[in-house]
């Protein structure tokens, strides 16, 4: 028998050692690199569902303005009709690509004073299940308020002139606008934006529906009839997977002319307790760089000015503090005027109702709260009011003056409103961001609604109890 003998030099082990280490290294990169794909596909699919549940939250709530203009024109054609109840399905929008969006609607007790609607929103994904969400309102005369819902920026007739103009809407009871937080409802980590504004201009004119270069992440509204103008830089935009202003994802089908109703104006309280007729003083404090120059308003007073005039004004450098509850009116056309700091504290409130023209250039509210400062604007004569809103302040505010006009002007950087805004007639020019809070929207009776029925009671159904229990819609 003839034996054979392997011998393995040392230059031959070091070869095989080398070429096991490249196995093993390539089998690790395979496997970071499949855990990387199954993680950002995850990601995909968590982000892609925040943006179609977006999508179809702003659907459901476009179902509650058409059932409402049906049921406000006494008009049911189009609708099944079957004793007290209308149902109706609209379908084909298009959300973005491989996306499709149904609406289903059904009115009960059509007739009567008090009817509800039920309306869902689904979009459906051909990379992944459908999404939908359903909402319930119940109506009734406006003689008490309504409340909001999305549809944080109005006007009769809006001109954005602007080379950069943007309008998102964001939630701040979720924290500052962009922030990153949890959302318990889709178990993913998500941005603090949303693509569900809308953005209203009850207009059937060209030219009173001026958007120019703005961008809406958004739907925009008209009245029946509408027509809005943007230019090639401006248009309706959803949200691409990282929530990226800059980045938007462009869509035709986000303006609809559903819109209802009229705005009816405010009036200014009478009867105040603890009223004074004295502007604030404002004393200078510190030394060196900590000198403060600044007045308190602490809720232990009401502030009353009649005539015209010069009623109030925070000079730049000069502080109005607000540090407790507190009602402003301002009667017979006097002048505010906030070249400094409006600062609304925590647990603070400020309630400003005016018929005279209203000048920010400085800083209002920065207190991430809209609710917190709510100003009215009284003046019942069209556009004889002027909101002026110019530089680089930020505002934060429910600002409500359906006959006023405002000025929106951004500075050398960048002019910013969050909040509400209803106007009789809104210009924009420079660089202006508006952010609309959806935290404003489910507040009720926050604003007076004209035009026949308004929203009285909305809920989300969502099965999470039993009072919120979803609504067969076969």
């Amino acid at each position: 028998m003839i034996k054979t003998h392997y011998t393995c030099s040392s230059k031959n082990r070091e070869q095989g050692a080398i070429l096991l280490s490249a196995i093993i290294v390539t089998f690790v990169i395979s496997l970071l690199a499949a855990s990387y794909l199954v993680l950002s596909s995850g990601e995909y699919r968590m982000s892609s569902r925040t943006f179609n549940r977006s999508a179809s939250f702003a659907l459901a709530e476009g179902g509650i303005d058409y059932a409402i203009h049906a049921l406000n024109t006494e008009s049911s054609s189009g609708w099944t009709v079957s004793g007290d109840t209308w149902k109706r399905t609209l379908s084909d929008y298009v959300i973005n690509a491989g996306s499709t969006g149904t609406v289903q609607i059904e009115i009960k007790d059509a007739s009567s004073s008090t009817p509800t609607v039920y309306s869902v929103g689904s979009v459906s994904n051909a990379s992944g299940p459908s999404v939908s969400r359903q909402v319930k309102v119940v109506l009734g005369d406006s003689s008490s308020g309504g409340t909001l819902n999305t549809s944080l920026f109005y006007a009769k007739a809006v001109d954005a002139a602007g080379n950069n103009v943007f309008a998102v809407m964001y939630n701040s009871n979720n924290g500052d606008e962009g922030v990153i937080y949890y959302d318990d409802e889709t178990s993913s980590w998500v941005t603090n934006y949303d693509d569900g504004l809308r953005l209203v201009i009850d207009t059937i004119t060209d030219s009173s529906g001026n958007l120019g270069n703005m961008d809406v992440f958004g739907w925009v509204v008209t009245g029946p009839g509408g027509a809005i103008d943007f230019n090639s830089n401006g248009g309706t935009f959803t949200f691409n997977s990282f929530y990226d202003l800059d980045n938007g994802v462009a869509t035709t089908d986000r303006v609809t002319d559903d819109f209802y109703g009229s705005f009816d104006p405010q009036t200014a309280p009478t009867g105040l307790a603890n009223v004074s007729n004295s502007s604030p003083t404002f004393v200078t404090t510190g030394r060196g760089s900590s000198r403060v120059t600044a007045a308190t308003w602490d809720g232990s007073k009401n502030y009353v000015y009649s005539g015209g005039g010069d009623v109030l004004t925070v000079s730049n450098g000069d502080a109005l503090n607000i540090t407790g509850d507190v009602v402003l009116v301002v009667d017979g056309g006097g002048a505010i005027e906030i070249q400094g700091d409006l600062n609304i504290l925590p647990g603070a409130s400020l309630k400003v109702y005016t018929d005279g023209d209203f000048t920010v250039s400085g800083s209002v509210n920065n207190s991430n709260v809209a609710e917190n400062l709510q100003i009215y604007g009284t003046n019942t004569t069209e556009n004889e009011q002027l909101f002026k809103l110019h530089g680089n302040g930020r505002m934060t505010s429910f600002l409500y003056a359906p006959n006023a006009a405002a000025d929106l002007k951004g500075g050398g950087n960048q002019g910013q409103f969050e909040g509400a805004l209803v106007m009789n007639q809104i210009k924009m020019t420079g660089n202006y961001f508006f952010l609309g809070d959806a935290a404003l929207g489910i507040i009720d009776g926050l604003i007076n609604v004209g035009g026949g029925y308004i929203v009285k009671e909305w809920v989300e159904l969502d099965d999470r109890r039993v009072e919120t229990a979803k609504y067969s819609m076969n």
